[in-house]
């Protein structure tokens, strides 16, 4: 995908200005108590302002390839949209001032419009639901004449296989809960990839 070629490129490109083979600032793994750590083993003005042109060069070729690429966004280790691929698929059940609130939502925060209709394997199935639990009836929801109350919510997850998506319920009481469920839901929502901040892109 292109995001890995332009993370596979900064990560060579930062490592020449610290940490690499003939990089501008050498390290020298020493040992510390129990761990090997990294030490920079000689540091002048010179060197530091060799990496830093290294680093500030890279910000500016990377600002237009990473604009070029589409919006992504993650729930957990789940994908819902990658490189402007969207894989969110909002269920035809869903209630549909719902599914216009958060699609408003998603769009304004995450520049991501999620997709109407059938989901397929690979993909994310969100329904949203007022009151009503159909097509759910082997789902253990846990929904009863009391829980959720009024004003409240519950979300259920299932994890999809070989040949089903995975899928999503956010249920509420009432109209007011399952638009605090959403708004709440959105929370948890992330536009990069779990891990990718310790380099696991």
């Amino acid at each position: 995908p292109a995001l890995a070629r332009v993370a596979a490129d900064a990560r060579a490109r930062l490592r020449s200005a610290v940490g690499g083979e003939g990089a501008a600032i050498a390290l020298a793994q020493t040992r510390d108590r129990l761990h090997h750590v990294d030490r920079i083993e000689e540091f002048d003005v010179p060197a530091a302002e060799r990496a830093r042109a290294i680093v500030l060069d890279l910000l500016a070729d990377l600002r237009p390839r990473v604009r070029s690429l589409g919006p992504s966004l993650y729930y957990g280790r789940h994908t819902l949209a990658e490189e402007g691929d969207v894989l969110l698929r909002i269920a035809p059940t869903a209630d549909r001032h719902a599914t216009e609130l958060l699609g408003a939502l998603l769009r304004e925060r995450f520049g991501v419009a999620p997709r109407l209709g059938r989901s397929w394997p690979g993909e994310f199935a969100l329904d949203l639901r007022i009151a009503d639990t159909s097509g759910w009836e082997r789902s253990d929801l846990h929904v009863t004449d009391r829980y959720p109350p009024a004003g409240e919510y519950l979300i259920h997850l299932e994890e999809g296989g070989p040949e089903q998506p995975a899928r999503m319920l956010i249920y509420g009481r009432d109209r007011a809960g399952l638009e605090k469920g959403i708004r709440n839901w959105l929370h948890f929502l992330r536009s990069e990839r779990p891990g990718a901040a310790r380099g696991e892109l």
